[in-house]
């Protein structure tokens, strides 16, 4: 019995497998000449069209051009084959490939049966084009304003459910989410949509900043600022903006591009001074490095500038940090880099006094240890800084991965 079946259903699957090669040879090439009472006529072309829009990169560098199409049309009405006959730029034509197999038409008529046909469907991209109105294209727009409006409420859904993934910390899943929604987000004209995009930009950065992809959460936050600029006076936009220059300038910070990182940190500083103030530890969706609290700025400020060997200015903001009342929780890691950047200028004293001040705040923490090691191998004291650090190893042994996060771009920390 089982034999029987596994023979009827092996049979079922060369018969499909055969009726398939036999319709791919039966439908007509490219090239071939077939003549039929009546040519296809396109159902949705003003909807694709709309869909379509203008490529966002050949708008910025002013491109124009035209893109033909050769398609094949089954019985059915849909797109079986395309091919692109002519193409005036590849951002063109990567925008029409996209959209070209949503295509629906009225079939080709030969002796009153539908029948496979090939035809031709140009896509035109002029910045200055004016097209004719008319009944049938209004109504064509009526259908994509109702299909956007679905799509987006698509794209909207991916967005909160990628939300909901990144607080579980599965950022790979929610990153795949907010680039859907990305991807499915239409008429990017509209400003609700641009509103969408901002938020799916600006979460998936936040997701590559959390996987260490400092080159791609740099790429997208500069997207989501670009995107800010075009829709200003938005709540949401006013809600996050902040966020983004302050996660771009950490993956700047973590790709040791220090003069851009550096760049934002001072737009923050001077442009968010009131969300800076305002901002309580805790608020927000988002944990570090995106709190905008003000000592958390000046801390990753007086960071870079360490890095780009600036002490002076990074020793004013560590030293408004450990100013701060109430105290702040980095008024330890504040005085550590504050001793590490006075020991650069040669002032070892302070260095060691403010080093000690840290030990003496928490002595289980390992950093100062390890700060104290780097001054006496300034100093050339090399069995004393070796016995520091054997305490500083000893103490992030204990740490576990339990510690307080914070975005020291120096191996204390990341090591």
């Amino acid at each position: 019995m089982k034999t029987s079946v596994l023979i009827i259903l092996l049979l079922s699957t060369l018969s499909f497998t055969f009726a398939q090669e036999s319709e791919e040879k039966h439908l007509p090439d490219v090239h071939d000449f077939v003549t039929v009472d009546k040519e296809p006529v396109p159902l949705n072309l003003y909807l694709i069209q709309d869909k379509i829009g203008y490529p966002v990169k050949a708008l910025k560098n002013k491109i124009e051009g035209k893109v033909f199409t050769r398609i094949l049309v089954s019985p059915e009405g849909e797109v079986l084959k395309y091919i692109l006959t002519r193409t005036d730029h590849p951002e063109l034509a990567s925008a029409v490939e996209l959209e070209i197999e949503s295509l629906r038409f009225q079939p080709a008529y030969k002796d009153g049966v539908a029948v496979n046909y090939w035809t031709n469907i140009p896509f035109k991209f002029y910045l200055r084009q004016t097209l004719r109105s008319s009944p049938k294209k209004h109504n064509y727009r009526t259908l994509a304003q109702k299909v956007f409006k679905s799509n987006r409420s698509k794209a909207e859904q991916l967005l909160e459910e990628g939300l909901v993934l990144f607080k579980k910390h599965e950022y790979k899943m929610a990153g795949k989410n907010f680039k859907e929604c990305i991807q499915r987000m239409p008429n990017q004209k509209s400003r609700k949509s641009q509103q969408v995009l901002f938020q799916a930009r600006l979460n998936l950065a936040h997701a590559y900043v959390q996987l260490k992809s400092w080159e791609l959460a740099d790429k997208h936050y500069t997207e989501a600022i670009g995107l800010s600029r075009a829709i200003k006076s938005s709540e949401i936009v006013n809600q996050y903006i902040c966020s983004a220059y302050l996660g771009r300038a950490y993956s700047l910070l973590k790709a040791e591009k220090y003069l851009r990182s550096i760049t934002d940190y001072n737009h923050v500083s001077r442009h968010f001074e009131e969300q800076l103030l305002s901002t309580k530890e805790g608020e927000g969706i988002f944990p570090f490095p995106w709190r905008q609290e003000q000592d958390w700025v000046m801390y990753q400020r007086g960071l870079v500038y360490l890095q780009l060997n600036k002490n002076q200015e990074a020793i004013e903001n560590f030293q408004k940090v450990c100013e701060m009342d109430p105290p702040s929780n980095l008024k330890l890691v504040a005085l550590s880099h504050m001793g590490l950047a006075q020991s650069k200028m040669g002032d070892f004293e302070a260095a060691f006094n403010n080093i000690q001040a840290a030990i003496e705040i928490d002595d289980n923490d390992p950093q100062p240890y390890y700060f104290k090691a780097m001054v006496l191998m300034e100093l050339e004291s090399q069995d004393m800084a070796s016995e520091l650090l054997q305490q500083a190893k000893e103490l992030f042994a204990k740490l576990e991965g339990n510690g307080p996060e914070i975005p020291t771009v120096f191996p204390a920390n990341d090591e």
